[in-house]
């Protein structure tokens, strides 16, 4: 209780110790295993202090921010952990956030109204961090596993920005169950198209991973809510969309694949 303030100053001074000792101390390669220790308590106690010093409406913005600064700490530095840092840091931040319980109701649930700030800021940092970090250019493709969740939370919230909006906009006349599923499988199997293009062109297969994610969940979206709220003609409209997804995605994905390695 009352020593959990004093605690979490006491993390993010030693966080920034462990950050120190990370950037200059064992620097050199001949200390990976040190900096690897030492930069793994840092993110550890950064995280845990944060949870103790701040409230819950300051720790977004500070995660955030450490997220941001970690991206561009590695896309001078290369350092493995910190491009790993800055997506714990945004997964920790989103986890505070109400972005999931967002993103589930736009896309599964309840369509809310427009999105609370602490939304906006993790999705504004996600799209900071992906832009900073990813543009470099890596000769081992696992490193582009480090840009995964940034990439998931921009294609999920602007997903669920676009459900948002369309239900706003519809409002007036409304919609219906059946309208609503389709509206959404429309939605999920665009922001997959679009994803896998920005990959197949740009040489992002880190895209293409989460635009699979998006197919993914557009499978379950499928089951459950299609087969259980639509009608006929809504059932149709669902499947043509996912078919047509099913089909043209591994079709791009495999051209961008072919282009990369000419």
């Amino acid at each position: 209780g009352a020593i959990a303030p004093a605690l979490g100053a006491l993390f993010l001074v030693l966080a920034a110790v462990c950050y120190w000792g990370a950037l200059s101390r064992f620097a050199d390669e001949t200390h990976t295993r040190n900096r690897r220790i030492s930069a793994t308590w840092a993110a550890a106690l950064l995280v845990a202090g944060s949870w103790m010093l701040f409230p819950a409406s300051l720790q977004v913005p500070f995660l955030c921010v450490a997220a941001v600064v970690a991206a561009f700490v590695y896309s001078s530095s290369a350092k493995f952990s910190l491009g790993l840092h800055a997506s714990v840091f945004l997964a920790a931040a989103a986890a505070v956030s109400p972005m999931p319980a967002y993103v589930m109701n736009a896309l599964a649930g309840s369509v809310p109204t427009a999105p609370a700030w602490s939304v906006w800021v993790v999705g504004i940092a996600a799209a900071l961090c992906y832009a900073v970090g990813a543009r470099r250019s890596e000769e081992k493709t696992k490193r582009r596993v480090l840009w995964v969740v940034p990439a998931l939370l921009v294609g999920f919230a602007v997903a669920a920005l676009a459900v948002s909006g369309i239900v706003g906009v519809a409002g007036s006349a409304g919609l219906v169950a059946s309208r609503l599923s389709v509206v959404r499988t429309i939605v999920d199997c665009a922001v997959a198209l679009a994803l896998g293009y920005m990959g197949s062109r740009w040489g992002r297969v880190e895209l293409g991973w989460v635009a699979y994610a998006a197919v993914g969940f557009g499978t379950l979206k499928l089951l459950f809510e299609d087969l259980r709220f639509g009608n006929a003609s809504s059932l149709v409209l669902s499947l043509l969309f996912y078919g047509g997804v099913l089909i043209l995605l591994p079709r791009m994905m495999q051209k961008g694949r072919k282009e990369a390695s000419v």
